[in-house]
């Protein structure tokens, strides 16, 4: 963290400001941190890396997240960490879906009720998610809440296309994976499945698949959508081929399912 960043910020803050982010009581926590996002952040403004607007927002979310903490359970202690998250979290805030997640985690930073789990890691993978990685994990956690009713909470089922060889075991991928839910499915996503389970939030595994009676129904609405018949319409059966779908699941890993529950 860039020293002179830190002392001309404090130096344009009011004096009572100061104290407050320098010598935190639980009761003026709240207050230290949204003084401690100014001071960190508005040199970057002045460089134009996001809009005064942006950089409000944050600060004032941040600030109403950690005044929501009850006293007794906010930790100063962990003002290293939450500085060293607000360092991660400098270019991310023009991102609002990744801005948000920034916004809980350093709140929980501060909160001792969830804060014992909480590593560097976490704002690490914060800081190396794109838009559109976020835009991904964001949606997989909403299609968890589709099959909330069964024992599988933490798994979404997902297909892809594949070209069969036929009088052989071989095939070729003709697709990446596809995320579906009850009523929708999302072939978009390839990438930021990939860079998710990189990061160790996921795990994709098309070796193994969900035989619930509710998920197998939406396994055969694959191979009914307009996605599917594309390719068997392109491609099709020949002499030596068949095109099939392949049917897998995605499962929250370990870190992954905490991290979202810090993070939402």
């Amino acid at each position: 963290m860039d020293p002179n960043l830190i002392k001309a910020g404090l130096d344009s803050l009011p004096e009572s400001t100061v104290e407050k982010i320098l010598n935190p009581t639980a009761q003026v926590l709240g207050d230290a941190t949204g003084g401690l996002v100014r001071t960190l952040f508005s040199p970057l403004l002045m460089l134009n890396i996001y809009s005064k607007e942006k950089l409000e927002a944050f600060e004032r979310n941040v600030h109403a997240k950690v005044n929501q903490i009850p006293n007794e359970y906010r930790d100063s202690s962990k003002l290293p960490e939450f500085l060293e998250t607000l360092e991660k979290s400098k270019y991310k805030i023009g991102e609002d879906d990744i801005r948000i997640m920034f916004e809980n985690l350093l709140s929980k930073t501060l909160d001792s009720r969830s804060n014992e789990s909480i590593t560097p890691r976490y704002s690490t993978v914060l800081s190396q998610l794109s838009s559109k990685d976020a835009i991904a994990l964001n949606l997989i956690n909403e299609i968890r809440d589709d099959f909330s009713d069964t024992t599988l909470i933490n798994a979404i089922p997902i297909s892809k296309v594949l070209r069969k060889v036929s009088d052989s075991t071989g095939s070729v991928d003709m697709s990446g994976p596809v995320i579906l839910s009850s009523n929708q499915i999302f072939s978009s996503y390839t990438m930021e499945l990939d860079n998710l389970q990189g990061l160790g939030i996921i795990d994709i595994n098309f070796k193994s698949w969900l035989s619930d009676e509710s998920f197998e129904k939406v396994y055969a609405s694959f191979e009914t959508s307009s996605f599917f018949d594309f390719f068997y319409n392109s491609f099709g059966e020949s002499d030596d081929s068949t095109i099939v779908s392949k049917k897998g699941v995605i499962k929250f890993t370990a870190f992954g399912k905490n991290l979202l529950s810090i993070i939402n």
